[in-house]
């Protein structure tokens, strides 16, 4: 189920002024979205759209090497159409600043302790997750 808060910022965006945006770029972020963060509470899934748009470049940030878990999946097709959509309304917020991103780089799931946490700043946790931001 798409949630509603999604559905309703989206219509907000599609009355405002129209902004250029570059659907390759959405499409990048929300497929990092559903892939790191289906399930998530929104506000968890706004925060990894964050983390891509803050890293740069939507498609080259998470098609790095060893960036992104999902990534090394041989099926990364989406399954889940209304996660999908939601997925691509949420990239679409933030990417256009309709939402505004968190100021995080990074994050990474709650049951595991990355080596890399020890040198960024603690931004916040959502859902099951918790991003950071360099130090």
């Amino acid at each position: 189920m798409i949630d509603p808060t999604v559905v309703a910022l989206a219509g907000a965006l599609r009355l405002a002024q129209p902004t250029a945006i570059d659907l390759r770029q959405t499409e990048c972020i929300a497929d990092a979205v559903y892939h790191e963060s289906r399930g998530e509470p929104l506000a968890a899934q706004i925060a990894v759209a964050s983390v891509v748009v803050n890293r740069g470049r939507p498609c080259v940030v998470v098609s790095a090497r060893g960036q992104f878990a999902y990534r090394r999946r041989v099926d990364r097709r989406h399954h889940d159409v209304a996660a999908w959509r939601q997925s691509a309304e949420v990239a679409l917020l933030v990417q256009s600043g309709a939402v505004r991103a968190i100021p995080a780089t990074h994050f990474h799931d709650t049951t595991v302790a990355p080596a890399w946490a020890a040198r960024m700043t603690y931004v916040g946790r959502a859902g099951g997750m918790e991003f950071w931001r360099a130090s």
